[in-house]
């Protein structure tokens, strides 16, 4: 008797962990598929650590699993997870508004056109995904308006030209990186119209100077905080 109560209890307490449990994080692959299911209304899901995650393991884990409720993903260091992945993570989440895919180094292009698929995200994390181009940011810029918060942080291969697109499709921005990039006082011209945006962080930026301070300072932007660091040519 006391077997069967104990084993009813227990029940109970799965069936309330599975009915509010909001976040999960997740360190192997095995059980993940088994997970998804059995937290029906997780919003956020961590795959940071999760050991040996891939295209394969993560498309198999969200096949037939009820992921509408999950808001915010952090994939940070996943690097076995390519644009495939990617796919199926936004087509299983339709209601999805944070990634974190930073220090995802051999991220690039395609990965940056499957996640602009979402276009409800309102924060992207990007940084040190190395192989992201112009080319990426613009299917970013494009398909996700609603952006808020963007870091592309050591995204070298990024320019002037990247960072106009984006200024011109996400209005909405109110908090970017551009650490770390060759970008010029041009994309200050450009950021200094973002009337929303609140904080800007440039460190390492080699080719800015005052010039592009004054600029910032000129547009109609809502700056209160701009990091600015290792910038040999501002003497401000």
């Amino acid at each position: 008797r006391d077997r069967k109560a104990c084993r009813l209890v227990s029940r109970a307490f799965a069936r309330a962990e599975a009915a509010h449990r909001r976040a999960l994080r997740v360190l192997r692959r095995e059980p993940l598929p088994r997970l998804l299911r059995a937290f029906p209304a997780l919003e956020r899901l961590d795959l940071s650590a999760c050991a040996s995650l891939d295209d394969a393991s993560l498309a198999a884990a969200l096949a037939g699993a009820d992921l509408g409720t999950v808001r915010q993903v952090c994939l940070a260091r996943a690097s076995g997870v390519g644009w495939r992945g990617l796919e199926a993570l936004v087509a299983a989440c339709p209601r999805l508004e944070a990634v974190d895919l930073s220090h995802c180094v051999g991220a690039g292009d395609r990965e940056a056109a499957a996640l602009a698929a979402a276009s409800g995200l309102r924060e992207l994390n990007l940084e040190k995904c190395l192989g992201v181009t112009d080319m990426g940011l613009a299917k970013v810029a494009v398909g996700c308006p609603r952006l808020e918060n963007l870091s592309f942080k050591w995204c070298r291969e990024i320019s002037d030209i990247g960072v106009d697109l984006l200024v011109k499709k996400c209005r909405e921005l109110r908090s970017l990186d551009i650490s770390y990039l060759k970008v010029s006082n041009e994309s200050l011209r450009s950021i200094s119209t973002l009337e929303k945006l609140e904080e800007l962080a440039m460190v390492a930026c080699s080719c800015i100077d005052d010039e592009g301070l004054e600029l910032l300072s000129r547009g109609s932007n809502s700056l209160q905080h701009c990091r600015v660091l290792m910038c040999q040519d501002v003497i401000m």
